[in-house]
């Protein structure tokens, strides 16, 4: 037996659709995956919104080896890594990005906040871009955007 029970519409909540094609319905089109590997809970949820605003899907991890997984599993279209992370280094994780095939091409984007390693050797390690904390939100999202159309 069918349910008959009265269901609003957009147009009955005072929203009109984005899409004028009878039968379409509005899709909400995203930028891009970004993981985003950050300790800081703050940062990371800074990270997140500014992300999420400007149209990017945000996944996380909080550490060196929930990144890896992170990002077999969700094949970001681009990261962001800091590199004082508990549980493996970002340089470690960096390092086994590269050397992993399905998740070697990805565009990584180095916010860190620590001078354990100089630029140099992160970009010769692999990084895509790299900054240090604080960085303007303009800035990275400009990072993140080049990093995700490569």
């Amino acid at each position: 037996m069918f349910n008959n029970a009265y269901s609003p519409s957009l147009s009955d909540s005072g929203h009109q659709p984005t899409s004028k094609i009878p039968g379409n319905k509005p899709q909400i089109v995203k930028k891009g995956r970004v993981l985003i590997v950050e300790d800081d809970r703050e940062t990371l949820i800074w990270l997140a919104v500014l992300l999420r605003h400007a149209g990017y899907e945000t996944v996380a991890a909080e550490d060196g080896a929930m990144a890896m997984t992170m990002a077999i599993k969700q094949r970001p279209d681009a990261i962001i890594l800091d590199i004082g992370l508990p549980a493996g280094n970002g340089m470690f994780v960096l390092e086994n990005i590269r050397r992993h095939i399905d998740v070697c091409m990805v565009p990584v984007v180095v916010l860190t906040g620590g001078d354990d390693f100089s630029e140099y050797e992160l970009i010769g390690a692999g990084a895509t871009y790299f900054f240090r904390k604080p960085t303007e939100n303009e800035v990275l999202l400009n990072a993140i955007e080049a990093a995700v159309k490569i």
